[in-house]
């Protein structure tokens, strides 16, 4: 045989192992033919990349706030921008994720988060905290505080 015809022949049989591995890769992580276990489903959702969003990340592009450490005071309301990350070629973290205390405020503070296009706002009552989650695109983040006294909000790592 040729070593013009056998090459079809090895690149049939490389594709026809890959095949097999896969199979059999799908079929233990799967338990067969049931489902994927809730473990496996936690195991497999830990691997990809996130990173914590501090307030290094939170650039000021209106309203009145300062940061400290990991503090915002914010007095009546302000506007944040995120910056892209992920680095070159995309091999940084695929998120970037912190939890947002409200720390003290007058009354409920309003927390809106614009990530690729998406808006999302809520209320927090002093003391309550929610989970902030930013893609690599980076998005905003506006903080509004009612009334003419400071709210204390804290961003720390989920």
């Amino acid at each position: 045989m040729a070593e013009n015809n056998r090459k079809p022949l090895i690149i049939a049989g490389i594709v026809a192992g890959l095949v097999v591995l896969i199979f059999v890769v799908g079929v233990s992580l799967g338990g067969g033919d049931r489902p994927a276990d809730s473990s496996l489903r936690a195991r497999l959702a830990g691997i990809a990349p996130v990173a914590p969003l501090t307030t290094a990340d939170l650039l000021l592009t209106a309203g009145r706030c300062s940061i400290s450490g990991q503090q915002i005071f914010v007095r009546q309301g302000c506007r944040f921008s995120i910056a892209a990350f992920g680095g070159t070629f995309d091999l940084g973290p695929v998120t970037k994720r912190g939890t947002l205390d409200v720390l003290t405020a007058p009354g409920k503070v309003t927390v809106s988060m614009s990530i690729e296009g998406t808006d999302a706002a809520q209320e927090l009552e002093p003391g309550a905290s929610t989970d902030l989650t930013v893609g690599r695109g980076g998005g905003s983040l506006t903080v509004a505080c009612p009334g003419s006294s400071p709210c204390l909000l804290q961003l720390s790592a989920p």
